[in-house]
């Protein structure tokens, strides 16, 4: 198999135009729409993950079915791949919905974040109201 190189002064060898170059940079500036609100459902969905396994470790249950079950199947890369499949699932389905009403996409971003936020709080109180020491 030959492969044939294009010689850059040949016709076939396109330079990009200033516009192109100017839509380039702006796709790349701007490759999603939301980039510091997926951060924080990213360290959100961390915590959750490293307060269940404290409580786990302490004795305690997971209460969300499906998260329990991904437990039960993978351990701790159950849960992580899961945890993986739901920051996909949120990115993608705000970024489709972003891209046609940037406010809808918005503040659906903002509310999973916020929503993801409380079964980390909730844990947390929980070692807080258990009284005892889990770390030593």
């Amino acid at each position: 198999m030959h492969l044939r190189l294009q010689r850059e002064n040949s016709p076939d060898h396109r330079l990009p135009s200033r516009g192109d170059a100017a839509v380039a940079s702006v796709c790349l500036r701007h490759a999603v729409l939301y980039p510091s609100l997926y951060c924080w459902f990213v360290l959100v969905g961390t915590l959750d993950i490293l307060i269940t396994w404290i409580i786990l470790h302490a004795g305690g249950r997971e209460l969300n079915t499906i998260a329990a079950k991904a437990i039960e199947l993978g351990n701790k890369w159950g849960i992580v791949s899961l945890k993986f499949l739901t920051v996909v699932v949120f990115v993608l389905a705000c970024e489709r919905i972003g891209r046609s009403q940037a406010k809808l996409g918005r503040r659906l971003a903002v509310a999973a974040v916020v929503i993801s936020a409380a079964p980390p709080v909730i844990g947390i109180l929980q070692i807080i109201a258990s009284g005892r020491t889990m770390f030593f």
